[in-house]
């Protein structure tokens, strides 16, 4: 993910209910505590993860043309979505071998 300001990455939140909603016409974020929700899901429920920001589809998969703004884009995709799903099952490995060595070394 490109990081200017990490707006884009604020604007991540996270729901063990329903896929977070585009904040249409919001333009800055706050951390939404992504962590706490995560940690409080019961395990093998699901968890969705989605970004507010109007942009973040943009971002991550170009776009090329005039918005509905009037506003001309040539803009390449970042990917870092699509990235980040490839690795999610050896990311949940190293995290899961980083949590029982806490509990081998107790």
């Amino acid at each position: 993910m490109p990081l200017k300001t990490g707006n884009l990455r604020r604007s991540l939140m996270a729901s063990t209910s329903d896929m977070p909603r585009i904040q249409e016409g919001k333009t800055t974020f706050s951390d939404s505590g992504i962590e706490m929700i995560i940690a409080g899901a019961e395990i093998g429920s699901t968890i969705y993860l989605g970004f507010q920001a109007a942009y973040a589809a943009r971002m991550n998969y170009g776009f090329v043309g005039t918005d509905a703004l009037g506003r001309t884009y040539n803009q390449t995709g970042f990917g870092f979505v699509d990235a980040v799903a490839q690795r999610w099952p050896q990311i949940v490995t190293q995290a899961e071998a980083k949590v029982r060595n806490r509990f081998d070394q107790a």
